[in-house]
């Protein structure tokens, strides 16, 4: 299903000159319970016709920017307008759910504290931003928090062995970073 729209969003960005179609698409897949780690994993992709069937063409890329959270005043409204969005759509992730009952596979032995979806986010946020000022992504943390706890609709009251501080959250990124082979950064 993705195939299509993503070559639909190609050829509408389509160059009329060159030809060039510069829309890419990412995966982003956060709450897999496979992954190895609470990182999410992000895939490039676009797709080109070849005979009768598009054919996805994965991408390499360099992620960058991870020295700056993004201004909290600018990405309040962004994430207000999200939740606003999801609110009451049956297929929405409940955030106090748990993701899994620990926090990333080492040697394949799961190791560290279960986390809920929130927690994971909250980890692999601190992870892509790890070249940030500590006191941003607190305050980036902290905003992603405030917004999706004032909606009961995503974030309810998660169990307290599963909530996690932004320290811990910047703890366990730095700690599950160090037994990673970046693929991205």
């Amino acid at each position: 299903m993705f195939l299509p729209s993503q070559r639909n969003y190609q050829a509408l960005f389509r160059d009329a000159v060159s030809r060039a179609e510069p829309f890419i698409g990412f995966i982003v897949s956060p709450y897999d319970a496979a992954l190895p780690g609470p990182c999410s994993a992000l895939t490039a992709f676009l797709v080109q016709q070849r005979a009768s069937s598009l054919v996805p063409y994965a991408l390499r890329y360099t992620l960058e920017g991870t020295n700056a959270a993004p201004p909290v005043e600018l990405i309040r409204p962004k994430i207000m307008q999200l939740v606003a969005m999801f609110r009451g759509d049956p297929a929405r992730v409940h955030l106090d759910a748990l993701w899994r009952a620990f926090s990333w596979l080492r040697a394949g032995m799961p190791e560290g504290p279960p986390l809920t979806k929130a927690s994971k986010l909250r980890v692999s946020l601190a992870r892509y931003l790890c070249d940030a000022p500590q006191t941003d992504v607190q305050s980036l943390l902290d905003l992603v928090d405030t917004e999706l706890q004032a909606d009961s609709d995503v974030c309810s009251a998660a169990p307290a062995s599963c909530n996690i501080s932004v320290e811990q959250a910047q703890e366990l990124s730095m700690e599950y970073a160090s037994t990673q082979t970046p693929t991205a950064k």
